[in-house]
């Protein structure tokens, strides 16, 4: 074997341990934002039920964790395009759909598809804004 054989090889060996370590990486960072993701919902809901709006590790000192408005959805992904054009077709059997009507319905589904919650931001400035009535008065209103 040839000495850029034996360097080839080593290459690709050592490609595929890195390839395992960022996937071992990966699995990790998965678990640790899931864990993150649930200890943040926990404080959101504390933080509702409290009717706090603004706390800090230190009363009165940077960083606080302020309860934000959070909108997601909305968007596109096969499942969405799959469901959108499968009820325009079976609404539309009989006649065409016009291009205009169509961005009309597709803008109406988008908008059935938007979530609202509320989420935990850490910010260097306090909130100015106290008590969290307006938040669950936004959440219950739903997606315009």
């Amino acid at each position: 074997m040839s000495a850029s054989a034996n360097q080839s090889q080593l290459a690709c060996s050592q490609l595929e341990r890195l390839k395992q370590e960022i996937k071992r990486c990966n699995t990790t960072k998965k678990g640790f934002q899931d864990e993150y993701n649930t200890l943040a919902d926990r404080a959101v809901d504390a933080m509702m039920n409290q009717g706090l709006r603004c706390i800090s590790a230190v009363p009165d000192k940077p960083p606080y964790y302020v309860l934000t408005k959070r909108e997601t959805g909305g968007g596109w992904n096969a499942a969405a395009y799959l469901e959108f054009f499968t009820q325009l077709l079976n609404t539309h059997k009989a006649r065409p759909v016009s291009p205009e009507e169509c961005a009309q319905r597709a803008e109406e589904y988008l908008r059935t598809r938007k979530k609202r919650s509320i989420k935990l931001e850490k910010r260097m400035n306090r909130e100015q804004q106290t008590g969290v009535q307006d938040l669950k008065e936004w959440l219950e209103q739903g997606p315009e």
